[in-house]
């Protein structure tokens, strides 16, 4: 089971990751697995008409359980370690 702060750190990481890769003022209709009407969850090629089905797709398909979550921790791992690669520091919020 996830703790609170856990998911806390989780989502400030992927927010600040957000932060950091755009320079303009993210759109009310957009997200950083949402590209070109496509899923951009690893391993998901799902195709959507519009925003809202994305979102539901989201929220019923790729829901933070113990596969998700440890998916994520994985993903952290490997962009902390690229960080430390290329930047020599791991950014944290």
């Amino acid at each position: 089971m996830q703790l609170p702060s856990e998911i806390t750190q989780l989502h400030c990481f992927h927010t600040a990751r957000v932060q950091r890769s755009t320079l303009e003022e993210p759109s009310p209709h957009s997200h950083p697995l949402y590209g070109h009407g496509v899923c951009k969850w690893p391993g998901c090629e799902a195709v959507f008409d519009d925003f809202h089905s994305f979102l539901k797709h989201l929220n019923n398909e790729h829901a933070l359980d113990d596969r998700s979550t440890a998916q994520c921790r994985v993903q952290m791992q490997v962009v902390q370690q690229l960080e430390l690669q290329v930047f020599g520091v791991v950014f944290f919020c």
